[in-house]
């Protein structure tokens, strides 16, 4: 008996004939006699080159002669050979071979793509999908990562249902690791869902199913918002991935508060510095603490510097009245800059986004020849496009009003490709100082130490030896 064997879907998976050319098959090649159960395989099976008789491949076995039961070949690859498939390559069924309980789901088998005698129940996002545990348990067993209930197999969190079974009732066992006052229930992408509590009952439709919650939405980068209805008095979640120490740009359609994974700050204006020459965007801390600033605001672009490396989830609730879902902005005093978000990818070049634009550098990269660094507003040039649930820059002043008095006429002919920023806490007080890249958007936030290694708040003002962020020694007369 062959049992318990699992073939993952991966690299290693590839199943070359190399000196004959039948009786292949991801699990076994030839069993001439025997039982195999309860094993799952991914492979792909390839053919070499300068082989004559190529026969008997299969996505589990090449050549069966025994019985198979509870078996699932899922993504197996298997080429057009003669007397192929996706479980088994050659069935002897007038010499009494048996097949219980096997499927295929997502196989290649040949020219014949996506085949499948099997359909899903999966799990959407923050959702568990199980079989209820009241089935009979003589119809039951689990074989140490596949589990058969009944006729249907359950293997990496998904159950796979025969096709022959459309219409007929299963109870599953749901849940999630979202608080239940963010939900209001789950929903089926397919097929009827019924039920207030575990065990849920599922109508199995002809097609896959997918359990995802009722009253939470998924915000995305690539999607954005396409229909302001779709979200509209929903929890809505975004989840992004941030590097430790480069801050980047947001903006989201529901207030938090409070913020987990690191800090937000609005914008308050721009100003040319002309010590050193050099124009600074200034960022102050609006992270919700529990006193001064209770949650922050729904629509409003804001910098968000990560405390470390990894995905970020914010989590708020949605306005009801669609006409309020609209990315905001903020404006600087002199009205000449405006720090706006979006909801939709926008290319630069492409109303709004046109005119004197600058984005945000969230990693360091080359443009142009030129290294930029994350952390820097830089100016936007032809090809470049902000992903939605971002913000961006833009400068509405004339060429004379940009040329201020007092200003040397060359160094201020044009706008800056970049633009520093320097972020404040509650109170004022300079905490970082950093350079927006005013071509990729992203900004790099700037920390400075005295030579004990204790931090100073922003760039150091008193003479002195300091040390940057890159372990080197700076002096500032």
């Amino acid at each position: 008996m062959i049992k318990r064997i699992v073939i993952n879907a991966g690299p290693d998976n590839v199943f070359i004939a190399a000196d004959f050319a039948y009786y292949h098959g991801g699990v076994v090649g030839d069993c001439g006699s025997g039982t195999i159960r309860g094993c799952v395989s991914a492979a792909t099976l390839t053919v070499a080159s300068g082989l004559d008789r190529i026969d008997n491949y299969g996505g589990i076995v090449g050549l069966f002669l025994g019985n198979m039961s509870d078996c699932l070949a899922i993504g197996a690859s298997v080429p057009a050979v003669n007397d192929n498939g996706a479980i088994a390559g050659f069935l002897d069924i007038e010499g009494g071979v048996t097949l219980t309980n096997c499927y295929y789901y997502n196989c290649t088998v040949g020219n014949a793509v996506n085949q499948s005698d099997a359909y899903t129940v999966s799990a959407g996002t923050d959702v568990t999908v199980a079989p209820a545990d009241d089935v009979n348990p003589d119809k039951t067993y689990d074989y140490n990562g596949i589990k058969r209930y009944d006729t249907d197999l359950y293997y990496g969190g998904v159950l796979y249902v025969p096709t022959n079974e459309v219409g007929a009732y299963f109870r599953l066992t749901l849940s999630t690791t979202i608080p239940t006052e963010s939900f209001t229930g789950y929903a089926a992408s397919a097929g009827t869902l019924t039920g207030t509590e575990n065990p849920y009952t599922l109508t199995m439709p002809a097609g896959d199913v997918t359990v995802e919650l009722k009253g939470v939405s998924y915000l995305s980068e690539s999607a954005g918002i396409t229909n302001v209805n779709d979200i509209l008095g929903n929890t809505a979640r975004f989840i992004r991935t941030f590097t430790a120490g480069k801050a980047s740009t947001i903006c989201l359609p529901f207030p938090m508060t409070s913020v987990v994974g690191g800090s937000v700050y609005t914008f308050t204006g721009i100003d040319y510095d002309d010590v050193k020459a050099e124009w600074v965007a200034t960022m102050t801390d609006a992270t919700p603490n529990g006193s001064s600033i209770t949650t922050t605001v729904a629509n409003t672009p804001y910098l968000f510097m990560p405390d470390g490396n990894g995905e970020v989830t914010f989590t708020g609730t949605v306005g009801s009245v669609a006409e309020d879902i609209v990315a905001g902005s903020t404006t600087s005093t002199d009205t000449y800059w405006t720090f706006r978000g979006t909801y939709t990818r926008l290319d630069y070049g492409t109303a709004p986004m046109t005119g004197y634009v600058y984005g945000f550098a969230a990693k360091d990269k080359t443009v142009d020849g030129h290294d930029i660094v994350a952390g820097q507003f830089i100016r936007a040039k032809s090809g470049a496009y902000l992903p939605a649930f971002r913000a961006y820059l833009t400068y509405s002043g004339s060429d004379d009003t940009f040329r201020a008095p007092g200003r040397d006429v060359a160094a201020a002919a044009q706008l800056p490709d970049r633009i520093t920023v320097r972020l404040l806490s509650y109170d004022g007080t300079v905490t970082a100082v950093g350079t927006m890249d005013t071509v990729t958007g992203d900004v790099t936030i700037e920390h400075w130490f005295d030579m004990n290694g204790r931090p100073v708040d922003g760039e150091p003002s008193e003479p002195g030896m300091y040390l940057n962020d890159k372990g080197k020694k700076v002096l500032i007369k």
